[in-house]
């Protein structure tokens, strides 16, 4: 199969039921959503519902080095990534808003602070502490 390059002038449809476009820099994903780069330096991806990021899709078992990571300026070291074994690694702090809590496996097992001016550290646990 030969590859050709070629110009779109007005929009695409990638398909005949024009579930599927790219038009103005935005690419159409049916009613799901789209993504789209509203000016030279943000690219948005919308979604009317939940997003999904799948890693090692052909399943050849390299998804122990796969990761999903959001980096600032082509820096190798993430701000925030996530690797395939579900472990987070943040680069800076972490701010949970007040009142609000880390959560252990159950509801009854966290760590928060109360909503008074100087917060109050609170650590609770079906079992000891």
């Amino acid at each position: 199969m030969v590859e050709k390059e070629f110009r779109v002038r007005k929009g695409l449809i990638v398909d005949g039921t024009k579930q599927s476009s790219i038009l103005d820099g935005v690419l159409s994903l049916g009613t799901i959503g789209n993504v789209s780069g509203s000016s030279t330096s943000i690219l948005a991806i919308n979604s009317l519902g939940h997003v999904h990021v799948n890693l090692d899709t052909n399943d050849n078992d390299t998804a122990t080095n796969a990761t999903f990571k959001i980096t600032e300026g082509g820096s190798a070291s993430g701000i925030f990534t996530v690797l395939s074994d579900g472990k987070v690694e943040l680069t800076n702090d972490m701010t949970i808003p007040q009142g609000d809590k880390i959560i252990f496996d159950s509801a009854d097992t966290y760590i928060t602070t109360d909503n008074s001016t100087d917060e109050n550290l609170q650590i609770a646990a079906d079992g000891n502490i």
